[in-house]
Formats: structure tokens, C-alpha cells, sequence
């Protein structure tokens, strides 16, 4: 159903980049801060990648490079991805509006959930 309410969002041809980092920055004010240097195409850049992971089931390859480089070159902190996967959910189901469903929500939750524990086991290793 992620796939589905992207699907759905592609066929309206709208970019979620700033409502997304609206939605992010409003939730997690220390990654306002850290990303203050980032421009429109970094951000887009990031988005991207984030909807990779939310679509990618097996992603600990990625995830042990990834994690990694996040915290060392560029200061993010653990608490910081999931306000990120939720700004993305919730700036996608306010532009779907009445064809948000509640499988919809089941699976972005279940989804985010599994990537913010596979994320804490890279962490800890």
C-alpha cells in the first residue's frame, strides 16, 4: 500500500520536497539546524533515498554504510530518522486526502516501524 498511495500521488505531478521538510523541521528542530547548509536538490536528493528504503524490504547492506556515513560526516542523530519517515507519510496523506485509506496507514506505520528497528540494530553493532 506505500507503493499504492505513491502511485497515486505521482499521478497528481507534485513535488512533497518542502511540505515533507516543513513537516520534518517542525518535529525535529536539531535536524532544522543541521541542514540549514542543504539546498533543494540535497533535500530532493535525501527524499528520494528515503522512499528507497520505504520500498526496499532488505536494506541492511545499505543501512551499515549508510547509517554510519550519517553519523560521522554529517552529525545525525538516531532520533532523528523516524520524525523524518512520518513527515514523509503524513505530507503523502494530506495531498491523497478522501483516497488516504486505512491500509494506507496500516502499512506506512508497520513499514516505518521495521526501518526504524533495522536502523537501531545497525546502530548497535
Amino acid at each position: 500500500m506505500i507503493l499504492d498511495s505513491l502511485e497515486q500521488l505521482a499521478d497528481q505531478d507534485v513535488d512533497l520536497t518542502d511540505d515533507v521538510y516543513e513537516r520534518f523541521f517542525e518535529s525535529c528542530t536539531a535536524a532544522s539546524a543541521l541542514m540549514r547548509h542543504t539546498d533543494q536538490h540535497m533535500r530532493g536528493r535525501m527524499l528520494g533515498q528515503a522512499l528507497e528504503l520505504l520500498l526496499t524490504k532488505d536494506v541492511s547492506e545499505y543501512l551499515e554504510w549508510e547509517i554510519d556515513n550519517h553519523q560521522s560526516a554529517y552529525a545525525v542523530e538516531a532520533d532523528m530518522y523516524k520524525p523524518f519517515f512520518l513527515a514523509i507519510r503524513d505530507a503523502v496523506r494530506q495531498r491523497l486526502g478522501s483516497n488516504w485509506q486505512a491500509s494506507h496507514s496500516d502499512e506506512w506505520d508497520a513499514r516505518i516501524t521495521a526501518l526504524i528497528a533495522d536502523i537501531a540494530d545497525t546502530q548497535s553493532r
